[in-house]
């Protein structure tokens, strides 16, 4: 599993160098785009708490910037797709939507309705979710019925933080496979 988010594209990178050779299953997920820092404008949205938390300047000079309209899953599918070294995706999930903005451009700006398209041309094999806030993966479950193939819950379900409750029992009621991430709430 890997992201444009982990690295502003370094994840991606290197996973795609790594299994350039062999087979395996990757998922990776959409939402934010990656551009070169001096081409970002005070219109892009550059993603809050990226700057300070990956350190990557010793590689690139590319910040993430969260776009969950059509246009923006559109160009994190070619993104990926290229870092990644594959015209298909397996697995790609839509990744952090939890904010009402971030929804809105999700589900009235055509970001969900992209994932479906790529699904059904195959380019991609599974559409997903991955974000930390049940209320949100329940809220695409709920407005979405069976149209995600699985959930990635990261932080909601383990000892400390039982919030996924919910959420698991709306996967087993659509039949939706569950990665649980963040199991030790650490």
């Amino acid at each position: 599993d890997t992201a444009p988010w982990y690295g502003a594209g370094l994840s991606e990178s290197r996973i795609g160098a790594v299994t350039a050779t062999m087979p395996t299953v990757v998922s990776t997920k959409c939402g934010r785009i990656i551009r070169e820092c001096s081409s970002v404008s005070d219109k892009d949205n550059v993603e809050p708490g990226y700057v300070g938390h990956f350190i990557t300047d010793s590689y690139h000079s590319n910040v993430a910037l969260w776009d969950y309209t059509a246009a923006g899953i559109e160009e994190a599918f070619r993104q990926s797709c290229a870092r990644l070294g594959r015209a298909k995706l397996d697995i790609f999930r839509l990744h952090d939507a939890e904010t009402e903005e971030k929804w809105q451009q999700a589900t009235e700006q055509g970001g969900v309705q992209v994932l479906q398209r790529l699904k059904a041309e195959g380019h991609v094999g599974a559409i997903g979710l991955g974000m930390n806030k049940a209320a949100y993966v329940l809220r695409f479950l709920r407005t979405y019925p069976g149209i995600f193939d699985s959930v990635m819950l990261a932080g909601s379900w383990n000892l400390v933080d039982t919030d996924g409750l919910e959420v698991l029992e709306e996967c087993q009621a659509q039949g939706v496979e569950v990665v649980n991430a963040g199991v030790f709430a650490s």
